[in-house]
Order: C-alpha cells, then sequence, then structure tokens
C-alpha cells in the first residue's frame, strides 16, 4: 500500500519568507526538499505566485522578480489555475472573511487540493475552521 503523501498549499507569506530567509523559511525550504524527493505535494496558486512576482519587483526591480518566478516555476510546486470553479469558491470565502483576495484563492487552493496550509499570516487565525492551517515558526 502506498503512502499517503503530504500535501500542502504555500501562500505568499510562506514562499516570502523562504525567499528572505526569514522566520519559517526552513519549514518551507524542508517541504521543497521533501517534494523534490516526491515525499510531499506542494500547491501554490498562480495568483499567490503574481503576489510574490509584485512584492520582488517592488523591492529588487522587474529582471529579479521574472527571475525568481522562472525558477519558482521549475521548483517541485504544483501551480493551481482556475480549474474546479476556484474563482467561485474564492471569492465566496472573501465575502465571508477579512481577508485578501489573494489570501482567497489560497484558502480556496488548500480547499480543492484537501491539503494543509502553511502560513505565518495571522490574517488567516479566523479560517481554522474551514482549513487546516500549520503555521510557520
Amino acid at each position: 500500500m502506498e503512502k499517503v503523501k503530504e500535501s500542502y498549499t504555500l501562500d505568499t507569506y510562506a514562499i516570502i519568507a523562504y525567499l528572505k530567509k526569514e522566520k519559517g523559511g526552513e519549514q518551507v525550504k524542508a517541504l521543497l526538499a521533501k517534494a523534490k524527493k516526491e515525499a510531499a505535494v506542494l500547491y501554490v496558486h498562480e495568483i499567490n505566485l503574481g503576489e510574490v512576482q509584485y512584492i520582488v519587483q517592488r523591492e529588487s526591480g522587474e529582471k529579479e522578480s521574472d527571475k525568481l518566478i522562472a525558477w519558482l516555476r521549475e521548483c517541485p510546486i504544483n501551480f493551481v489555475g482556475l480549474e474546479e470553479n476556484i474563482l467561485s469558491r474564492a471569492a465566496k470565502i472573501k465575502a465571508v472573511y477579512s481577508i485578501s483576495f489573494a489570501d482567497a484563492f489560497a484558502v480556496a487552493t488548500t480547499i480543492l487540493k484537501d491539503s494543509v496550509l502553511l502560513t505565518g499570516d495571522p490574517e488567516f487565525k479566523s479560517l481554522g475552521k474551514i482549513v487546516k492551517i500549520k503555521w510557520l515558526k
């Protein structure tokens, strides 16, 4: 019988923590290593990837941002688009919870992929009833 792999959705906070070597970045690094060995599955919604891109571009310029996004696309991450009515699910989450629209996509992805949300963003505290959350330490 095949062992069930760990499954995580990374939000923008988690990716930025990893890139900037901030609190929790080591957890993301460890999960990327697990995913490379196919011992874990990682998801990132394209909206969250776009959020990472504009943050990096503001701080380091367009060239650095483009390089980073190309590198992330080579990582063992499954990028999620607008399939499975994710847009509608994210909109409904945003309507009920006080989170950003990009964060609503991370939550919708977590639900639809039956994964655990990896974040350090306190904005998600109110969502513990609808999604499993692993907090960056």
